[in-house]
């Protein structure tokens, strides 16, 4: 059974990821002048279905599913009048996966319906930057769209792993620490994923064109112009400042030329503009300092060739050292170690009877039936005695209560009192040992 969402924090991080997506097929018509109202239409949409969700607190009803039946009607009715007559059959595809995802939002309570929304929240948005109207502009979205997203996920994880503490230990939630704990993984996860980016080669659209040759225009039959002698070639309309999302970093010039695009909302332009003082200081200030990495960076490069092998070597160990720790943290979490020592507890104390000192006999049986009680995750804590230890693992088994208890007796008269030493009852705690191994063993 999928885990069910409870915390208004999931929900509003999905509602802004889904809005996010939704706004990048938005942004591709955005010189036609109609994006804000575009935008208030979906906000009022998603706004409401996620409110709808928000309201059965994990625990689909009737009310939400009677609400996702009116969106779906409602959505058949404008995707038929309006969106299909708009923009064709192909582009209105998208909106009207847009317009189910809402509907599906009124019954969005558990951990599956989640992350297939965000999983159609990816589709649109790999629709949207692959278009050939898309360009750098739209970072603007695409940026915030990954962090609500890994924040989305992150946050389910975090809050269901503290429900589940929270209803064992009986204790009241700690909402700045689950906070603290979302933005810290949140901003690990997104930093490493951007490292990674750093270091891998990043193809540019004129590389991919220079080895594949230039793309066709299959599309884009409606937006023409004249090239050459009477021939007409059939190209997507290229707007002032437009680079594909593939391309190299526009210049500040490209920047500005950007932000002066038709329908560019004015926070967006502002930032633009911003951006594009911004680079165009840093481009003049750290000339210098490119030259100066650049020939450190030959330099370093230089260095790899001629010490190549001997660098080959040292990752070869690395990798070993952290293979061996990395398999010394695995057994340990498993318990590799503790079910060995108690299958030989078992032949060397339970079917060869072997003590060693007859002194500590008492003890190594007491000791082997603490350690299969650990591979059961009910480890003895430090300040616990042996009676309060026994009547806690005892509550695991029932069947075994009574000869835990015979155990912890002689295991305490022999270790803190002058009892003397009794072949017999050493027999006896032979037998209650080989009971309680088969009764965990089962």
């Amino acid at each position: 059974m999928s885990i069910e969402l409870k915390h208004k924090s999931i929900y509003v991080g999905l509602l802004i990821s889904q809005l996010l997506a939704v706004t990048c097929n938005a942004f591709l018509d955005i010189r036609y002048g109609y994006f804000s109202f575009e935008m208030s239409f979906w906000i009022l949409l998603y706004g409401y279905s996620i409110r709808v969700a928000i309201k059965q607190n994990g625990v689909l009803t009737e009310y939400g599913t009677t609400r996702m039946r009116r969106l779906v009607i409602f959505g058949a009715v404008i995707s038929i009048f309006i969106f299909i007559p708009t923009w064709g059959i192909f582009r209105a595809v998208v909106y009207i996966l847009a317009i189910l995802q809402v509907a599906y939002n009124c019954t969005t309570t558990t951990r599956r319906q989640l992350y297939l929304s965000i999983l159609v929240s990816l589709v649109m948005v790999v629709f949207a930057s692959s278009h050939y109207r898309a360009d750098w502009t739209m970072l603007f979205y695409l940026i915030p769209y990954v962090i609500f997203v890994v924040a989305t996920i992150v946050a389910e994880q975090i809050n269901s792993k503290s429900d589940e503490l929270r209803t064992r230990s009986l204790s009241a939630p700690i909402l700045v620490g689950q906070t603290i704990a979302i933005i810290t993984a949140t901003l690990s996860i997104l930093l490493l994923g951007f490292l990674l980016y750093l270091i891998t080669p990043q193809k540019t659209i004129d590389q991919l064109n220079h080895k594949f040759g230039n793309p066709t225009a299959i599309g884009a039959s409606l937006h023409t112009f004249e090239a050459g002698a009477g021939n007409q070639s059939y190209l997507p309309i290229q707007e002032p400042g437009m680079k594909n999302l593939l391309s190299n970093w526009p210049s500040p010039d490209e920047m500005r030329l950007a932000a002066k695009r038709e329908g560019m909302p004015k926070w967006q332009a502002d930032a633009i503009n911003s951006l594009a003082d911004i680079s165009g200081n840093l481009s003049k200030g750290f000339t210098q300092t490119k030259k100066r990495f650049d020939s450190l960076w030959s330099a370093f490069k230089k260095w790899i060739e001629e010490n190549l092998r001997q660098i080959i070597q040292v990752m070869i160990l690395c990798l070993l050292l952290c293979l061996a720790i990395a398999f010394i943290f695995f057994t340990r979490e498993l318990k590799v170690t503790t079910w060995i020592r108690s299958r030989f507890d078992y032949l060397y104390l339970g079917i060869f009877k072997i003590h060693c000192k007859q002194a500590y006999a008492i003890s190594n049986y007491y000791y082997a039936t603490e350690r299969l009680f650990e591979l059961q995750d009910i480890p003895r804590h430090r300040r616990m005695t042996v009676k309060e230890y026994f009547e806690e693992a005892s509550n695991f088994n029932t069947e075994i209560k009574a000869e835990l208890k015979m155990i912890a007796r002689s295991f305490e008269d022999y270790r803190y009192g002058e009892k003397p030493y009794n072949k017999s009852e050493l027999e006896t705690l032979n037998s209650l040992y080989k009971k309680v191994y088969r009764t965990l063993s089962k």
